[in-house]
């Protein structure tokens, strides 16, 4: 009985040393499973952070290339408004230019016009006065001509009054030679009678 006992009791101590080998095993399996958890723990923590880091580079990255997009884009947008400012500044130009040669067409026409007028107006004043000179002419020749018809109409009377009067001059020296004439005949027929009443 004592020999049971004692195997019993043997065999207690050996299952209680056992199960305490198991239970330090278990401790230090616990340990073991915690300084991994511990250590998952601080992986997951550190994926975690180097995610967090990554994502933040990540937008800072994106973020940078939106902002170098957005640059590029309102560079292009700017390059684009350039281009359009120098063809609407070159239309503008060319409109100007273009308008400024019908102006100065126009202002040519004009002076063409002005000049030819000027031209017509000098021609014109010259006629009048070539009319007005060949008038002034023309009564010059007629005066000269009313003045020479005149003066020999006055010559034609001088020299038919000079006509007149030596014809009348002429008939006085006839009528006084028969005058001198009749008188002389009478005077010798007196000096006749005269001559013959004496004797």
């Amino acid at each position: 009985m004592k020999i049971v006992i004692y195997i019993l009791l043997l065999f207690s101590c050996s299952v209680y040393v056992a199960q305490g080998d198991d239970f330090f095993k278990v401790e230090e399996q616990n340990k073991a499973a915690e300084r991994d958890a511990a250590r998952v723990q601080a992986d997951y923590a550190r994926q975690q952070d180097d995610i967090k880091q990554a994502a933040i580079r990540a937008d800072q990255k994106r973020t940078a290339l939106q902002e170098q997009r957005a640059m590029q884009e309102r560079a292009a947008a700017n390059r684009v408004a350039a281009i359009n400012a120098k063809v609407a500044q070159d239309k503008e130009d060319a409109r100007a230019r273009a308008e400024n040669e019908e102006r100065l067409k126009d202002k040519a026409r004009a002076q063409a016009q002005e000049d030819e007028e000027r031209t017509y107006q000098i021609r014109a004043s010259e006629l009048k006065l070539q009319e007005a000179q060949a008038e002034a002419d023309q009564r010059t020749a007629d005066a000269d001509l009313k003045k020479a018809i005149t003066a020999a109409k006055l010559k034609r009377v001088n020299e038919e009054v000079d006509i007149q009067h030596k014809r009348e001059s002429s008939n006085i020296d006839v009528i006084q030679s028969e005058a001198d004439a009749t008188r002389n005949v009478s005077s010798g027929a007196g000096e006749m009678l005269s001559g013959l009443g004496s004797k």
